[in-house]
């Protein structure tokens, strides 16, 4: 149930990280309330995009690791 569970962290946090310091970096040291909410959207979005973009690699090697671990489970000839 938890394979893959460190991996997975290792991908969110810096994921989360890059996504909030982009956003922060578009903003230009202007306030949030002080932006309006399309512009916000469009932030929020480009800043996601290049997140993953950054940290797709880590998010490859997470899904690896967790097929690999339910393929080996699945393989116990214990299911049906």
């Amino acid at each position: 149930l938890y394979n893959g569970y460190k991996e997975n962290i290792l991908y969110a946090f810096p994921a989360d990280a890059l996504k909030f310091g982009i956003y922060e970096k578009l903003l230009g040291g202007r306030s949030k309330k002080g932006i309006p909410p399309l512009e916000g959207a469009v932030l929020g979005a480009i800043s996601t995009g290049l997140a993953q973009a950054m940290t797709t690699p880590f998010d490859v090697v997470r899904n690896r690791v967790m097929v690999e671990s339910s393929v080996g489970d699945a393989g116990d000839g214990g299911g049906s």
